[in-house]
């Protein structure tokens, strides 16, 4: 199968790995949305809408004899209470995600249950309708974030279970950067700036659908937005309702909604398309520029990685039109001069997207625009290394030490956060004397 896209995607191999781009059979296509039929160790057996699901051990799976169980049946409760008392009852087996946190301790004190607790890829959010006015104001915005107390918001709804997180990455991803600290909690400063932006006194509605987490919620950030001065409603809806007016047709004011997907920051690059309704075209810019510089980048690092260990997972036309044929690949991976054509190519292509991103940096908002810098000046300093590199590339591989990594990492900490601009050129004119790292 060839796929060719009109543009290149960072995520499109991983995209390509999710459950919604499975290969279907073309005669059962039609029907998979009520009758799914896969190739997997399960098959469908039934579906009672907002009830429950069951599938039956598949007989015919290449695996079937190392299958265990015989049936599955996954139930849907959204209800906290009736989540609670399926379990205590023994009526389900397992519940991921428990509606109920005040519950955890009694199922922790009860020998028939163990309680796992851990991260998870769902960041809840208050998500506001940018295309939609008042929220189209940047000023209602960063003043709805200062009215919200998040540890008010965890200790109340989830009873201290979670932990606040001020972007849209999950604190245990490696590249999590603590941005809570961006729009502190502050009442005062939150009613002024309602009043500067002249919605003092507004009706707000928060539009929710129907899981604990968000309506419990929602009725703490209704009061917190009332003491800054806002008249906020909250209006519960059913799913099928939230996906399709909220999620589809952006007919919301404001929702609470988990985001559980992983690597799904790229959702505020695609404009008036998605729910939020963020249209500017500087971040979209930026998203697929930086992604793309990212992609060609990691490519580097595999392909070098790869071929230490006699590894090749690269098209075969890709490799022959870099002088490299498919003989080749059947033994040893001979470290030589006819991979440079190969690897410089997509350094030179990595360098014009870093370019890209490098530009529409300085358009970021001053107090989030460290983070991104430090990513890019890291990654340019690897760049520079790889174009400067004689022969093979990989012999010579580009190593910082971790005395060299935080030397680079405060100074661009350094620059970027605290140097104000009018002193840019100073940085610049040391930096070129050798006096100061170029970040």
């Amino acid at each position: 199968i060839e796929i060719k896209l009109k543009k290149q995607n960072a995520f499109f191999l991983f995209n390509m790995a999710k459950g919604d781009a499975s290969i279907v059979a073309e005669e059962t296509a039609a029907s998979n949305n009520t009758n799914p039929v896969g190739t997997g160790p399960f098959k469908f057996s039934s579906w009672k809408r907002g009830d429950r699901l069951v599938l039956v051990k598949n007989q015919d799976h290449r695996e079937a004899s190392g299958v265990a169980l015989e049936r599955v049946e996954f139930r849907f409760i959204s209800d906290a209470a009736a989540a609670s008392a399926a379990m205590l009852s023994e009526e389900i087996d397992a519940f991921p995600g428990f509606p109920a946190p005040e519950m955890l301790p009694q199922f922790q004190a009860d020998p028939r249950f163990r309680v796992n607790i851990g991260s998870t890829e769902g960041e809840v959010i208050l998500a506001m309708n940018n295309a939609k006015a008042p929220f189209n104001d940047i000023r209602v915005r960063r003043a709805i974030s200062h009215a919200i107390d998040r540890n008010e918001i965890i200790d109340g709804a989830m009873y201290g279970k979670a932990v606040p997180i001020g972007s849209f990455y999950p604190p245990h991803g490696a590249a999590y950067v603590d941005l809570t600290q961006a729009y502190p909690h502050d009442t005062d400063k939150a009613k002024k700036m309602f009043e500067d932006a002249g919605v003092a006194g507004m009706e707000m509605t928060l539009r929710l659908p129907p899981f604990p987490y968000a309506m419990r919620s929602g009725e703490i950030i209704q009061a917190q937005l009332a003491e800054a001065g806002i008249n906020a409603k909250v209006e519960q809806v059913e799913w099928g309702f939230w996906i399709s007016e909220v999620y589809k047709k952006k007919a919301y004011d404001m929702t609470i909604i988990a985001h559980t997907s992983p690597n799904d920051m790229g959702n505020f690059a695609r404009g008036p398309k998605y729910f939020y309704g963020y249209d500017d075209p500087r971040a979209k810019k930026f998203a697929e520029s930086w992604g793309i510089f990212m992609q060609l980048t990691n490519v580097l690092r595999d392909v070098g990685e790869d071929i230490q260990r006699n590894r090749v997972y690269l098209p075969l036309n890709e490799l022959e039109a870099n002088g490299i044929n498919e003989h080749e690949l059947n033994g040893d991976v001979v470290l030589n001069t006819t991979w440079e054509p190969y690897i410089h190519h997509y350094a030179k292509r990595a360098r014009t997207y870093l370019e890209e991103a490098k530009q529409l940096l300085p358009l970021l908002p001053r107090r989030t625009r460290y983070s991104p810098a430090a990513m890019i000046a890291f990654y340019d300093k690897i760049l520079k290394q790889i174009e400067r590199q004689q022969g093979d590339v990989f012999t010579k591989r580009v190593k910082l030490n971790k005395f060299q990594k935080l030397t680079l990492a405060a100074a661009v900490y350094l620059r970027h956060r605290f140097i104000p601009g009018w002193l840019n050129p100073v940085w610049t004119g040391f930096s070129k004397l050798g006096l100061l790292p170029d970040v």
